[in-house]
């Protein structure tokens, strides 16, 4: 349960209770708020894009952030966050607030829709494409894949 004063899910700790079996990633969206949402959003790519080139190649996907995405509402930003372990998970957390997001919230993934998410679709516009030009994507339109196969940007 939620402490009083506290959204479901967020996180007014660090260390978040385990959940789900062993080999599993623990996936998160974390919302939060910055005082130049551009900037911070540019901060966290460039913190991600940083600690992938120190990481060792089999460490390069303990922690996944493709994007993070400025939003409209209670929060400026909203990042989603896939993470090998609780660790990475952590260790996200730090470099996410690190590049200035403010009161941090974090929503854990608890089930998939659709499952397993891979199965997810992406949308791609027609004006997307022409400026952002991509062969896998072309043409325009719902294609199966996983966003976390993107690039960053």
């Amino acid at each position: 349960m939620a402490e009083e004063g506290t959204a479901k899910g967020s996180r007014p700790e660090r260390a978040l209770a385990e959940q789900g079996t062993a080999g599993e990633r623990v996936r998160a969206w974390v919302l939060g708020k910055s005082d130049q949402p551009e900037e911070t959003a540019k901060a966290i790519g460039q913190l991600i894009d940083d600690e992938m080139a120190k990481a060792p190649a089999d460490r390069r996907e303990d922690l996944i952030i493709v994007r993070a995405d400025i939003v409209e509402g209670d929060y400026d930003l909203v990042v989603p966050v896939d993470a090998a372990s609780e660790q990475a998970l952590a260790t996200a957390l730090e470099m996410i607030e690190g590049a200035g997001l403010l009161q941090p919230t974090t929503l854990r993934v608890q089930t998939h829709n659709p499952s397993p998410p891979h199965a997810a679709s992406t949308f791609v516009t027609a004006a997307e494409l022409r400026a952002h030009p991509a062969q896998e994507f072309s043409p325009p339109g719902r294609h199966p894949g996983s966003p976390g196969r993107n690039a960053w940007g």
